[in-house]
């Protein structure tokens, strides 16, 4: 309690305190003031930083802000948020809950976000390999069989990969095959991520499906709404303050978007694997102004894999382009360790077939699943 730990702290000093139930006002009363304050003031820019200062000024016994505070810090002005103490959390627990729901439904229709988008580009993804050539089906079965991306799966920690296919012909190329299978593999057809027992998650953008100028989520500023509306969707447990926070961003800026992409990763426990598969990203290079917003993208989802390489969730980052990129590869940390680049010619294999894709990625992938 606040209460014990500000008498620890301040006995045998000139700052000694006793607070009691004995008081004119109780404790609990106290509580519920400082519930209604902190409240009142949570959206007052800085307010909590300049207490936190100003209790320095009494060395350790600024541990009575500490003792009562919530620890949360506000992630662009780094200051303190007012407390949430535990009468108050308590007795508000629906509430919360229910205003999280309202604030996430009020942010997927600010994103235009609508679940079946997914659905529909994985499983069109998916029937592409029957139509395609067995020259085709067999580069989609050497990509199946590089070490490189059994590693990526089976690999304990964050880690990231970038893919060059280096094919030709149609939009559905051989990496949207096996970015939709891997998708598929870890949230199978008719099971929404929200609703898995798992703590392993996949988010998945398929940007060749998306290159329309009237399609809501073209451009890269619609790829990162659709990943967010995805990781809202799979984890319950976001802070409600960084959720209604979302409700402010410009929704165009691409650098916000992945700043508050960034906050929420940084919310999840260790216990969760997320899976993070960008189909086709080369498609971006194509054009200057996109090519720069995508890169700042790579730039942003190599540095979440280098942060929670330490601590936080495990996030394995699949990049991947239908051709030989020409810049965003060179977001990646190691060319060496972190980029495949497929030959101009694989050898036969016979075509694709589902017990090849059992005995490669789909083992690797059922590993992983409870």
């Amino acid at each position: 309690m606040a209460m014990e730990s500000y008498e620890k702290t301040t006995a045998g000093t000139k700052f000694k305190t006793d607070v009691t139930s004995n008081e004119i006002h109780t404790w609990e009363e106290v509580l519920e003031e400082l519930n209604i304050a902190s409240e009142n003031y949570n959206d007052v820019s800085g307010l909590w930083g300049k207490i936190r200062r100003g209790c320095r000024s009494f060395g350790k016994n600024n541990k009575v802000f500490t003792a009562c505070s919530n620890a949360r810090i506000d992630f662009k002005t780094r200051d303190a948020r007012g407390p949430m103490l535990p009468l108050r959390k308590a007795a508000s627990e629906s509430r919360l809950n229910r205003d999280r729901s309202i604030t996430q439904d009020v942010l997927l229709s600010a994103f235009d976000y609508e679940s079946s988008v997914i659905d529909r580009d994985v499983a069109a993804c998916l029937r592409g390999i029957w139509a395609s050539p067995k020259p085709d089906q067999d580069r989609v079965v050497a990509m199946m069989q590089h070490p490189k991306l059994h590693r990526w799966i089976a690999g304990s920690g964050s880690s990231a990969l970038f893919m060059n296919a280096n094919c030709k012909g149609a939009r559905r190329q051989s990496t949207s095959f096996v970015s939709a299978k891997l998708m598929d593999s870890i949230h199978p057809s008719g099971i929404k991520p929200q609703h898995q027992p798992s703590g392993t998650f996949a988010l998945s953008f398929f940007c060749g499906e998306h290159l329309g100028v009237d399609d809501p989520d073209s451009g890269v500023h619609g790829m990162m709404r659709s990943l967010l509306s995805q990781l809202l969707l799979a984890y319950p447990d976001f802070d409600l303050y960084y959720i209604d926070r979302m409700r402010n961003l410009d929704y165009e800026q691409v650098d916000d978007l992945c700043e508050m992409f960034y906050v929420l990763i940084a919310q999840l426990p260790s216990d969760v694997i997320v899976f993070c598969i960008v189909d086709s990203i080369s498609f971006f290079e194509e054009k200057n102004m996109l090519c720069k917003d995508a890169e700042l993208v790579v730039q942003q989802l190599a540095d979440i894999v280098a942060r929670t390489q330490d601590y936080g969730c495990t996030f394995k980052l699949l990049l991947t382009s239908p051709w030989n990129s020409r810049v965003l590869y060179k977001s990646m940390s190691s060319n060496e360790d972190n980029v495949v680049w497929m030959p101009t010619k694989v050898p036969p294999q016979g075509g694709f077939t589902g017990m090849k894709w059992g005995t490669t990625l789909g083992a690797d992938v059922a590993l992983l699943m409870p």
